[in-house]
């Protein structure tokens, strides 16, 4: 049973924040029925649906919804269950048949659980029998699932009549949270005309046709429609991009819509001039936020109204915009854009019709780039064209428009074209052409590079990775320069240099057909000689290394006192006095006889013999000689002290 307070609200339906129902039915005349419109459960008796996907519950339907007509109008509730119908309906005018399924959502079991499940059973292989539910002047459908049981998912799937039609002169017809998982045709409000129609939340796989819009003359809404593949991606899917309309407008006036989706169609949006008695006519409209994903054709454009025609703002389209012979009226895109569509390299394919007709216009969009055979993103041969303020991403040499001998008139400025501005100009003679004032904007590619190391004996083996960045095209290729008159082409190439020196290297690198750009590092790599002497200290470079024992900031190398104890390496020597693996000129104490280096030189001993006499007393233990080392320290120390003391030596 449903809640005394979701009944009370539901008197209501508000598009576009507006409260329609009660509005309309003032306007007819019908507001005291509206007042007194009940409640009807059609699981209740006497209705007494079943809902159990099995029973025939069409006369429950029917009936509960006679009695709400019977008194004006009312709303007639679907529990919960699987209903199965195995004639049609018809909804009275001002009534709402109303389920529990929640508004379908991208990944979603199309058939929700816990839902009102309606499953169709009528009418298989007739598409023009009668349609399954149709729908009279303030009709409403809320809250249902709509299943075909018996519909295959084939390559050749089963034709069944319209899911959902409005009556003539039916106006005010609204879907609110409908989902029709498998239709062979979906909705249509276009054999009879059906003004200020409603369609708020509606998702299905229609294989055939998911909706039909003609002879709408006052304005109908559309707003998050999704078809696309619900039910399946199997055969009956590749039915559908090989033959499936999701969109299909005639004459409508002034339709306004948001958030219309088609992906997997062959036909995206198709718009023509229908038929209206003995005549025909085409439609108007405003479409915000717009998609079509993975369609051969975006837009099929046989007309459009000869005075308003179609406006899109902030879509995303990937199919083909083309037009038929007939197409006059204006087809304008602001804002939107356009990505590669399957198997063409065309955005926009334009034919010509004759003089009556009006331009395809684009403005701010955004044209991706294309691959495949002779790439173009505007294939232009028809009447009129203007593209203003657009970019276009490309690779070089790829054509953003041409202009064929069909056209007339065209304006092709102020528009961005990466790769290059390419506007291909065949027009004839006294064509009015205007192409001016059209930049690349490409952005060149930053070059940089490391390497590790960047010094050593040689031979050192280098590993140069590239830093550099991409601008607008990726980069293309690297030139190295190692600076020894080797080099590579790869992107993070390893380099042995077998001499020594000092050498400055290069990396030259391109993208697309931009200028090519150069990094340098001036003295990058240093390669010393293992038998070098830079110092002249008598310890060859290799010895020594390039470390920096004293921290000084002179590598061993090039430091003649490497260990700064104030005597030269070419005095101590590279040897080991005291073995313990530590070269004399790195050893502070190179005799490890307590008595540092610079004191022994400075007493006039051998840092390197821990039995050289002290003070020039030969044959003293070396205990002994150590006390007089240390006693002559002290010596020297208090010295200093006194001197201090006298002002003669500055602490």
């Amino acid at each position: 049973m449903f809640s005394a307070e979701k009944t009370a609200m539901r008197r209501s339906i508000k598009p576009c924040g507006l409260t329609l129902l009660p509005i309309v039915l003032l306007i007819a005349g019908n507001a005291a029925a509206v007042q007194s419109a009940g409640v009807y459960v059609v699981t209740d008796a006497p209705f007494g649906a079943k809902a159990d996907g099995v029973t025939d519950d069409t006369a429950a339907f029917t009936g509960a919804m006679a009695v709400a007509s019977g008194v004006g109008g009312g709303v007639v509730e679907v529990p919960a269950g699987t209903y199965r119908i195995s004639g049609s309906l018809e909804v009275p005018s001002n009534v709402t048949l109303e389920g529990v399924s929640p508004r379908f959502v991208a990944g979603a079991d199309p058939i929700a659980p816990g839902g009102s499940v309606l499953l169709a059973t009528a009418g298989a292989g007739d598409a023009d029998g009668t349609p399954f539910i149709r729908l009279n002047t303030v009709s409403v459908l809320k809250g249902l699932s709509i299943y075909y049981p018996e519909q295959t998912d084939s390559a050749s799937p089963t034709a069944y009549p319209w899911t959902v039609r409005g009556n003539a002169n039916a106006d005010n017809c609204t879907l609110i949270d409908v989902t029709i998982v498998n239709a062979y045709q979906a909705v249509d409000f276009g054999t009879y005309n059906v003004g200020r129609h409603w369609i708020d939340g509606l998702a299905t796989q229609a294989l055939s046709i998911g909706l039909y819009v003609h002879q709408c003359y006052d304005v109908g809404r559309l707003r998050d429609v999704y078809f696309g593949p619900i039910w399946t991606t199997g055969p009956a899917a590749q039915y559908m991009r090989q033959n499936g309309v999701a969109f299909r407008f005639g004459r409508t006036d002034g339709e306004q819509a948001s958030t219309c989706r088609a992906e997997g169609y062959h036909t995206g949006f198709h718009f023509i001039r229908g038929p209206i008695g003995a005549g025909t006519s085409p439609g108007s409209g405003v479409m915000k936020d717009a998609s079509t994903t993975a369609c051969t054709t975006s837009f099929y454009v046989e007309d459009a109204g000869d005075n308003a025609g179609w406006s899109f703002v902030g879509g995303t389209f990937e199919g083909v915009v083309t037009n038929g012979g007939n197409q006059k009226g204006e087809f304008k895109f602001y804002e939107s854009t356009f990505q590669q569509p399957p198997g063409a390299s065309r955005h926009a394919q334009l034919v010509l019709r004759s003089g009556l007709q009006k331009p395809f216009f684009f403005e701010r969009c955004t044209f991706g780039p294309l691959t495949g055979p002779d790439p173009v993103a505007m294939d232009c041969n028809d009447y009129a064209v203007i593209v203003m303020n657009c970019t276009f991403n490309g690779l070089p040499g790829d054509v953003k428009v041409r202009l064929s001998a069909g056209v007339r008139e065209a304006v092709v400025v102020r528009n961005t074209m990466h790769g290059g501005v390419t506007v291909q100009n065949n027009t004839t003679s006294g064509a009015d052409v205007q192409v001016g004032l059209n930049v690349t904007g490409d952005v060149g590619p930053v070059a940089g590079f490391t390497a590790d190391p960047t010094s050593g004996f040689a031979p050192l083996t280098v590993q140069f990775t590239d830093a550099s960045t991409a601008g607008t095209f990726p980069i293309s290729s690297w030139n190295w320069d190692f600076g020894d008159g080797e080099g590579s082409t790869a992107q993070n190439p390893s380099h042995n240099y077998l001499a020594s020196g000092v050498y400055t290297v290069s990396l030259t690198v391109r993208s697309g057909s931009d200028t090519p750009v150069t990094f340098t590092r001036e003295a990058y790599i240093t390669v010393w000689s293992p038998t070098m002497d830079s110092d002249n200290d008598g310890i060859a470079d290799m010895v020594e290394g390039a470390g920096d024992v004293d921290n000084d900031g002179i590598p061993n190398l090039l430091d003649s006192d490497s260990d700064n104890d104030g005597i030269l390496d070419a005095v101590e020597g590279a040897g080991d006095a005291d073995g313990d693996d530590i070269p004399n000129f790195l050893d502070l104490d190179s005799d490890d006889d307590g008595i540092p280096d610079s004191l022994e030189a400075a007493l006039g001993t051998n840092p390197l013999d821990p039995n050289s006499p002290v003070g020039g007393v030969a044959g003293l233990p070396l205990a002994t000689r150590k006390g007089t080392a240390a006693m002559a320290l002290l010596i020297v120390m208090a010295g200093v002290f006194c001197l201090r003391q006298k002002g003669v030596i500055l602490a």
